[in-house]
C-alpha cells in the first residue's frame, strides 16, 4: 500500500510539472501575440510625434522608432511614410520559454509579428 501511495505522488508530481510547463510556454507564446498590435501602434505614435516635432524629418521619425521599439523589447522589422500614414512593422519575441524554445518545429512560431497605418492626420 505504501509504494502505490508514493507511485501516486510521484505520478501526480510529474504530471502538475509538466502541466505548469505548458502554462507557462503557451501563455509566453500567446501573450506575444496579444501585444504585438499594442506595441505596432506606440512605435507608429512615438515615430509620428517626432515626425510633426520636427518638421516632418523622416530621419528623425526612423530614429525615435527605432529607440522606442528597442525600449520596448520589440524589433522594428519594416517603416515608411507616405502621404497620408506611418506604417510600422514590429517582430515580438516571446517572454521566456521552459520547453518550447527548444523544439525546432515551434521556434517559427515563438516571436509574433504586426503591422500597422497611422493615417498623419492621427491626434495624438
Amino acid at each position: 500500500m505504501r509504494a502505490y501511495l508514493s507511485s501516486f505522488w510521484l505520478k501526480l508530481l510529474i504530471w502538475t510539472a509538466i502541466g505548469v510547463i505548458l502554462v507557462n510556454d503557451g501563455g509566453a507564446i500567446l501573450m506575444g501575440y496579444y501585444r504585438v498590435g499594442d506595441e505596432a501602434e506606440r512605435v507608429a505614435r512615438e515615430a509620428l510625434r517626432n515626425y510633426r516635432l520636427y518638421d516632418r524629418s523622416p530621419q528623425q521619425a526612423l530614429r525615435a522608432a527605432l529607440l522606442k521599439a528597442e525600449q520596448d523589447g520589440a524589433l522594428l522589422t519594416g517603416f515608411e511614410i507616405t502621404r497620408e500614414a506611418v506604417r510600422v512593422a514590429v517582430e515580438i519575441r516571446p517572454g521566456t520559454t521552459w520547453v518550447a524554445h527548444r523544439i525546432k518545429s515551434l521556434r517559427p512560431y515563438l516571436s509574433a509579428q504586426g503591422q500597422i497605418d497611422l493615417p498623419l492626420n492621427t491626434s495624438l
